[in-house]
């Protein structure tokens, strides 16, 4: 008899209740939205049984999560071809276990075979959600069964430390070694920010400071000169400076510990409502103002102008040393999303007359010239803002530069959607042209034209995303200290000079690439599908 063919099915189970402390502080019933490294657990975990090759994953939960409901619903829009579901782990098979997860996985197997999740015919990967607390540290044991089930008639069964008896037949079992072994925090909220590769992070939470080392002393020199001249009407917004070292070829600072989420995390984890963003952009844009009356000189425009054009232009010659983004980055023309776009190659002439214009109506304030979700802790209970890493050098200068550049790195992570990027959220597909448009088809006295590149890019995204991007441009708009069409140039120059910092990952900078593409235009394309510099 033919054998029905076989689909690749996971399984994540939550072994575990969540505590009360992380529940309060998540807002989350599920061990799976603990952080790990600044994102929930589950996030890379399913992330990477989609490299795996996986169709077909199901999260087995302790109790009801929306959270997780909603996670599931956003990888489901980017990934059709994976079929996502969560089910709730029956009361009896949770009592049952008794703490042994052999017991617990085997009794899951059984359980979705004979609800019909599952055929006996099936090869089924079983992980738990395991976290274990000691008397002295917890521990995370990513643990893996593969179960492969051989014959017609076999039941699946479920076991990671011992073989369980076959019921009929004969199936094998392979444990593979471990996986990995983490330590975790006290509690998960503690690992909300991820450290970039140069960077370590260590975090006291009982001391009440976070320990930041890196070996761009560079770096970390104008970071802690930044925290150290901060105008005392300003200190209220960022962490205190506690000790300051260096050892050797390493620098470090102390800065105070506040156990907050970044609006990263919230905007694309762990949902606010949206009168609280609301309410977040208000005070985003009282911080701002208070910002810029702490005015300085106005920058020269011709430096500000090279420190914008000749850093976007040295990234992007670095990026065309890949043979990937060369075509798209030389391509005067792309159809992205079945629209076609001019190229860089045609927007630059417009880009450039456009930020000299900007350049020389900048003024100057006070900066933190990275003010990106991710450098944004809040508390949802108090509203508390505190501000961290901050850039402490804008054209030679520690905390001063065009308040614009601010503005632009928020827009970067609303408009933009710049965090559903970073965390891989995404589905982008790229079709180079094999061939021209035959000579006969090209209008008389012309050149055959080459095919454009076909883009097909989809972010991640919420019910709540557009509300809130929309709840943004409005309240930049009625705060009106500069243009938004400024605004957006200067966020699109972000998208397009962060390419070669990100080289480890191609269809990321894919992504970044075509979001720069998009917003310069929106920007630029009249109602007649021609390209115009703006009207001010």
């Amino acid at each position: 008899m033919m054998q029905p063919a076989q689909r690749n099915l996971a399984v994540l189970v939550e072994d575990t209740l969540i505590s009360l402390q992380d529940s309060l502080v998540l807002g989350s019933q599920s061990t799976a939205m603990l952080g790990r490294q600044g994102k929930p657990y589950i996030h890379d975990q399913l992330l990477r049984l989609g490299a795996l090759g996986f169709s077909h994953v199901i999260i087995v939960l302790q109790q009801l999560d929306p959270f997780v409901e909603a996670h599931l619903a956003m990888l489901s829009a980017l990934q059709p071809d994976c079929a996502y579901e969560w089910l709730l782990l029956p009361p009896e098979l949770a009592q049952a276990k008794a703490g042994k997860l052999d017991r617990l996985l085997r009794d899951i197997a059984s359980w979705l075979v004979m609800s019909g999740r599952v055929t006996p015919l099936q090869t089924m990967w079983l992980q738990p959600l395991r976290y274990q607390v000691g008397n002295s540290m917890p521990w995370l044991q990513e643990m893996a069964a593969r179960i492969e089930v051989h014959g017609e008639h076999e039941p699946l069964l479920g076991c990671l430390l011992n073989p369980a008896p076959a019921y009929q037949g004969t199936m094998s079992i392979t444990v593979p070694d471990w996986l990995d072994v983490i330590r975790l925090p006290p509690t998960g909220h503690t690992d909300a920010v991820a450290a970039r590769c140069f960077n370590q992070l260590v975090i006291e939470p009982q001391a009440g400071y976070v320990r930041k080392s890196s070996f761009k002393t560079a770096k970390m020199n104008q970071e802690i000169s930044f925290y150290q001249q901060i105008p005392s009407s300003l200190c209220l917004y960022f962490p205190r400076l506690l000790a300051v070292s260096q050892t050797g070829e390493t620098a470090s600072y102390q800065i105070e510990y506040f156990p907050f989420r970044s609006l990263s995390q919230y905007f694309v984890f762990y949902p606010l409502p949206l009168s609280r963003w609301q309410q977040v952009f208000e005070q985003l844009l009282d911080i701002h103002a208070r910002f810029c009356a702490q005015s300085g000189p106005a920058p020269d425009s011709a430096r500000l102008f090279a420190f914008y054009w000749n850093k976007t232009q040295e990234r992007l010659a670095e990026a065309r040393l890949q043979p990937g983004l060369q075509a798209l980055i030389e391509a005067p023309v792309l159809q992205i999303n079945g629209r076609n776009m001019a190229g860089i190659s045609k927007l630059q002439p417009i880009m450039q007359a456009h930020l000299q214009r900007l350049c020389k109506t900048a003024t100057s304030g006070f900066l933190h010239g990275d003010l990106c979700f991710s450098n944004i802790l809040y508390d949802p209970n108090s509203s508390m803002l505190r501000l961290i890493d901050p850039r402490g050098d804008f054209m030679g200068s520690v905390n001063q530069g065009d308040p614009r550049y601010d503005l632009a790195k928020l827009l970067h992570s609303i408009h933009g959607r710049y965090d559903f990027i970073l965390n891989d959220l995404f589905e982008i597909s790229v079709t180079m042209p094999t061939d021209t448009v035959p000579a006969g088809a090209a209008p008389a006295g012309t050149a055959p034209a080459a095919h454009p590149p076909v883009v097909e890019l989809q972010i991640g995204s919420r019910p709540e995303t557009a509300a809130i991007e929309q709840a943004f441009m409005s309240a930049l708009q009625q705060y009106g200290q500069f243009a938004l069409k400024d605004l957006i140039l200067l966020e699109a120059l972000l998208f397009l000079s962060m390419l070669p910092l990100h080289q480890d990952k191609p269809l990321r900078q894919k992504a970044f690439l075509m979001t720069g593409i998009r917003l310069l235009n929106d920007l630029y394309t009249d109602q007649q599908g021609e390209l115009n510099a703006p009207v001010y």
